[in-house]
């Protein structure tokens, strides 16, 4: 039924209807264990995914922005069934804030994140895991330094599971870098092979682009290397 909403789409009137209908075609997906993640099948159609994907350039009513209208309860269930639309969203997200061309102070470019509609949705590990996992492909993609801050923005405001312990490690060992590098290192190797095998991948993703977000970290790190490069001390563990 969901595919006759195409052709209701260019009514505003039919917008309530369209959104009750696509709730009572996706089922309540597990969004609280990111390791063993399995949707259960939703009923909505490739044809009917593609107009509410693409927006128009047509000043009529599409699907898309009807979609954009929907609860945040509703558009959280439809993005734990469907990730394309989940990287279609952080995609726009990083196109509205890489094209403004300018530099933006990192303080003021959290805060504009945090307001953006894509953050509440973004509520269950599973989502926060999926979308750092596309936020840290197009890192790795375009290698470009917008992105990293942007990176930087999403792991302080998305605050995953790796993100709280490896934070209460630094703080734990403020005064002792080889003691919080050596903790870190188990904590980051224990979540990249934890939980399933084909999940590999994206956590090491996570946690390469997570490893780019601790400035301050890498910043002692980076001293502590250029202090040995510029004396005549052995190669040592803190060092390592």
């Amino acid at each position: 039924m969901t595919d006759y909403c195409i052709a209701l789409a260019p009514e505003e009137k039919a917008s309530r209807v369209i959104e009750k209908l696509v709730d009572h075609a996706l089922p309540i997906p597990n969004t609280e264990d990111p390791a063993h993640f399995d949707s259960p099948q939703a009923l909505l159609s490739d044809k009917f995914l593609f107009h509410l994907m693409h927006p128009s350039d047509s000043s009529s009513m599409t699907l898309h922005h009807h979609y954009r209208q929907w609860s945040t309860d509703l558009k959280i269930k439809l993005l734990n069934h469907y990730d394309d639309i989940l990287e279609m969203e952080v995609l726009t997200l990083i196109e509205v804030y890489v094209q403004q061309g300018k530099y933006m102070h990192l303080d003021d470019l959290n805060k504009k994140i945090r307001h953006h509609a894509l953050i509440p949705v973004l509520s269950s590990p599973v989502l926060k895991e999926r979308a750092l996992f596309h936020l840290a492909s197009s890192v790795e993609l375009f290698h470009h330094w917008e992105l990293i801050r942007l990176n930087t923005c999403f792991q302080d405001i998305l605050r995953s599971r790796l993100y709280e312990r490896c934070h209460a490690i630094i703080l734990y060992h403020s005064d002792c870098i080889s003691a919080c590098a050596r903790e870190l290192f188990d904590v980051m190797r224990s979540y990249i092979f934890s939980g399933s095998i084909e999940g590999i991948s994206t956590r090491k993703y996570h946690v390469w682009t997570f490893t780019l977000s601790l400035n301050r970290y890498i910043w002692q790190c980076t001293h502590t290397l250029m202090v040995w490069c510029n004396g005549n001390d052995p190669w040592v563990s803190p060092v390592s």
